[in-house]
Formats: C-alpha cells, sequence, structure tokens
C-alpha cells in the first residue's frame, strides 16, 4: 500500500514539473497543455498542497476565463501552506529556514493576483465578456426594430 501511495505521489509531482515546463514555454500549444494538466491535477483529492498550489498558478497565468478566481484560490491555499509551515512545532521539519519556501510561495501567489486583477481590470471582464455583451446588444437593437416596425403597421 506505503508502495502506491509513493508512486501516485512520484506521478503527481513528475505531472506538476511537466506542467511547469509546459507553462514556461513560449509556445501557446505548449502552455495550453500546461493549463490541461493544471485542471487535471486540481481535481485530484489528496494531491499535495504544493502541487495544488502550482496548478491553481499555472491557472491565474492562462488567458483562459476565471484567471482571477484561480489567482485568489492560488493565494488562500498558498496562505494556509504558509500557516502550517511557521505553526510551532513544524520548525523541525525545516529547522534552518522554517517557513522559507512557503513564504516565497505566497508572495508569488499575490503576486499573481496583483496581475490577474490588474489585468481583468484593464480589460474590463474576461475577454469572452465582450462577445455576450455585444450579443445582447444587437438582441436590443433588433427587439427596438421590431416594436419601431410595430408601431408603424399599428399606424397604418
Amino acid at each position: 500500500m506505503a508502495e502506491s501511495q509513493s508512486n501516485e505521489m512520484r506521478m503527481y509531482y513528475e505531472l506538476m514539473f511537466t506542467m511547469m515546463e509546459y507553462h514556461e514555454s513560449d509556445s501557446e500549444e505548449d502552455k495550453a497543455e500546461g493549463d490541461s494538466i493544471a485542471r487535471m491535477l486540481v481535481t485530484y483529492a489528496n494531491i499535495p498542497l504544493l502541487i495544488r498550489i502550482r496548478a491553481c498558478m499555472t491557472l491565474a497565468c492562462s488567458s483562459d476565463d476565471g484567471y482571477v478566481e484561480w489567482a485568489q484560490e492560488c493565494v488562500r491555499l498558498a496562505e494556509i501552506a504558509h500557516g502550517i509551515a511557521t505553526t510551532p512545532g513544524q520548525e523541525a521539519r525545516n529547522a534552518a529556514f522554517p517557513g522559507e519556501a512557503e513564504a516565497e510561495l505566497l508572495d508569488d501567489a499575490r503576486r499573481v493576483l496583483q496581475w490577474a486583477e490588474a489585468d481583468y481590470a484593464e480589460l474590463g471582464g474576461y475577454a469572452g465578456d465582450e462577445e455576450e455583451e455585444e450579443d445582447e446588444d444587437e438582441g436590443e437593437e433588433e427587439n427596438e426594430v421590431v416594436a419601431a416596425e410595430t408601431r408603424r403597421e399599428d399606424e397604418v
């Protein structure tokens, strides 16, 4: 049983490293593959917190709708990880620098959230939101045209 859990953890870490490698690529295809791996990783309930944070961070850096929410989740999880690492009694785990890695991860998560919120504000929403608004505007214009034609017919 322990060996299968160990193999499972190795698989999760290997997927995380692959996801990060794809995410750092200049290729849009590779970035999409990294996003796909990240989406898959967040569906597993028993992945280590570090991997879940990295997967959320990858999705927060994607261009898909929901990146702000992924950034918020990333910060939430990084705060939990930092809290665990700096809890008294945890120092033995990393006696030299308790919580240092988690503090860096939390800083990274907060920077990603700032970027995501600024990007969202600059764009005025997600990229797909504009199309929906345009469709709504077109529908309203069509309704106004039909109403005007109906009034003209009633007058005649």
